[in-house]
């Protein structure tokens, strides 16, 4: 499974910095602003993480990573932000559905390691989805061949397997 990351923020030198600074661990994508970054889920995912920056115009961190849920339910969403307080969080809790909430400046050990976090829940998110999707789709029924010179004898186990769903 190859795992990306995408960093969303307005700031282009802030993107250049996370890029810089991870790229000898991960595979960083960047996009400057909220509109660029739909378009590379929809386009270039699937991220495995996906970090977004809280205050960006037009759509902030919040709404964004929303509607990165509906796009890609199995991303996971982190938000870095300089402007971290109680409704901030709790904004990216329930709207966002965030997995980390970091606050600016990260050091890149803390960033790294919840990176490293999140591509593991991006695993078992994947994991749980394809087992969903392998669960919904009907099964292929078995084909037994039964061979006797008696035909009661075929007749009770034949009516004997049908009550079988497995067969």
């Amino acid at each position: 499974m190859y795992n990306k990351i995408l960093f969303v923020d307005d700031d282009s030198n802030i993107l250049d910095a996370y890029r810089r600074q991870l790229k000898r661990q991960f595979h960083v994508d960047t996009a400057q602003g909220a509109e660029e970054g739909l378009k590379a889920v929809a386009n270039n995912g699937p991220y495995a993480v996906v970090v977004s920056d809280l205050r960006m115009p037009g759509m902030d961190g919040n709404q964004f990573l929303s509607r990165v849920k509906d796009m890609a339910p199995e991303s996971v969403r982190m938000m870095l932000t300089g402007f971290a307080d109680l409704k901030t969080a709790m904004d990216a809790i329930n709207r966002g559905h965030i997995f980390r909430l970091l606050t600016k400046p990260c050091a890149k050990e803390v960033l790294a390691e919840a990176l490293s976090e999140g591509i593991d829940q991006y695993s078992k998110n994947a994991s749980t989805a394809e087992s969903a999707s392998n669960e919904a789709q009907p099964r292929e029924r078995k084909k037994v061949l039964i061979v006797d010179d008696d035909r009661v004898i075929l007749r009770v186990i034949t009516n004997g397997l049908k009550s079988h769903n497995e067969l």
